[in-house]
């Protein structure tokens, strides 16, 4: 069982994550000392907020991609079927679904804070997998 302090230090950690993307978990990994339980819930904050932030980049650039097309295309055609309205109807739904992804990672945040709370090391998850490799742990 680990130590009360270890779950707090573990829980805040994930919390951390939430205000402080990536500055809050880096220091609480760097500063977790020898404690095992907290190093591997910091690093498992931080690698998630960089898995999210990856994946974020990833639509965002798919999605400029797309834009760019659109209004060459658009260009190309002499504007005749260009809309404003698709404009802003692509940026209202891209806002929302960055909206719901925050919200998403913040819920998954905080639940993580009560499995450490809790004493519970993450066993699933993409996030998971990653941070035992990087310890140089095996799956268990």
């Amino acid at each position: 069982m680990h130590a009360p302090t270890e779950r707090s230090l573990a829980a805040t950690a994930h919390l951390s994550g939430i205000f402080f993307p990536f500055l809050g978990p880096f220091c609480f990994w760097l500063f977790a000392g020898k404690s095992r339980f907290v190093r591997f819930h910091s690093l498992h904050a931080l690698v998630g907020t960089l898995l999210l932030n990856l994946l974020l980049f990833t639509l965002g650039a798919i999605s400029i991609a797309i834009s760019l097309a659109s209004l060459y295309h658009s260009y190309q055609e002499g504007w005749q079927h260009f809309s404003i309205w698709q404009i802003l109807l692509k940026s209202a739904l891209t806002w929302l679904v960055i909206v719901l992804i925050g919200l998403a990672n913040t819920i998954a945040n905080v639940f993580q804070a009560k499995g450490a709370l809790q004493g519970d090391l993450p066993q699933r998850g993409i996030t998971s997998a990653v941070v035992r490799r990087l310890l140089g742990e095996s799956q268990g």
